[in-house]
């Protein structure tokens, strides 16, 4: 505030986009204190509840990553044992392309919003950044083994009802 002959210096050993709001609101809410006026209100984003719903996301979307494992063996033992007969949640193979399409959607979305790319991402938000590359990696993954299982299945099916 240089009329007023005032400056604020915030130091941190943080660098956090989550924190980016706070640091403002906190310098803000300090001029306005210094000039005489009420502080800026908190913002609706928090710091540690923040973190707490990125936590419980990441733990279910471990586990969920993990029924999707463990179900891909259901779907491998199911194709062996009747390969003609569907899985129930697949009616149609573009229905296995949703999440790995989610993923990617995810993949190039985040940077592109953030207007950052994935390297300057790494060097700021590593376990985000990681977190995006695994999330796409598995879930591509996933999604060829879904197609694989699928396409044949459905394949057979068409075949069958034509004849």
């Amino acid at each position: 505030m240089p009329d007023s002959l005032w400056g604020i210096v915030v130091l941190s050993n943080v660098n956090n986009f989550l924190l980016e709001g706070q640091f403002s609101r906190a310098i803000k809410g300090a001029a306005a204190l210094l000039m005489g006026y009420a502080p800026v209100r908190s913002g609706w984003l928090r710091y540690r509840p923040a973190y707490w719903l990125m936590t419980v996301l990441a733990c279910m979307w471990l586990v969920w990553r993990g029924y999707q494992i463990v179900s891909l063996r259901r779907w491998i033992e199911r194709a062996r044992a009747a390969p003609v007969d569907h899985h129930e949640l697949v009616q149609h193979p573009a229905i296995a392309l949703i999440d790995p399409g989610l993923s990617l959607g995810l993949f190039f979305g985040i940077p592109a919003f953030l207007e950052a790319p994935l390297s300057t991402m790494m060097w700021f938000a590593p376990d985000m950044t990681s977190w995006l590359v695994v999330n796409t990696i598995v879930s591509l993954l996933i999604g060829g083994m879904r197609l694989a299982l699928v396409v044949p299945t459905e394949r057979r099916r068409l075949e069958r009802q034509s004849s």
